[in-house]
């Protein structure tokens, strides 16, 4: 949907599409939306399936690490940072 929104209106930014998309959804039956919301839970079961198998593996424990490391990184700058300010 909006791909082919944003076709017919190439000049228009992310928002604004945002709107006209919304307003075709509140147009739609249950019915028509029924479509979208059955793709949508589909998908979101093929994610969770793909996100359970992907935290299995080392990539993901090595990201974590990452993750931990660098948060823990700018949280000491951070910190640094408000007590030089407030002396």
């Amino acid at each position: 949907m909006f791909v082919q929104v944003k076709n017919q209106n190439p000049e228009l930014k992310f928002v604004e599409i945002g709107k006209i998309i919304g307003g075709m959804w509140r147009k739609m039956s249950e019915e028509e939306r029924s479509e979208y919301t059955e793709e949508y839970e589909t998908e979101k079961v093929d994610y969770e399936r793909k996100m359970a198998q992907y935290k299995n593996t080392p990539a993901f424990q090595v990201s974590q690490e990452h993750k931990t490391h660098h948060e823990s990184s700018y949280n000491t700058k951070l910190f640094r940072v408000f007590f030089t300010l407030n002396k």
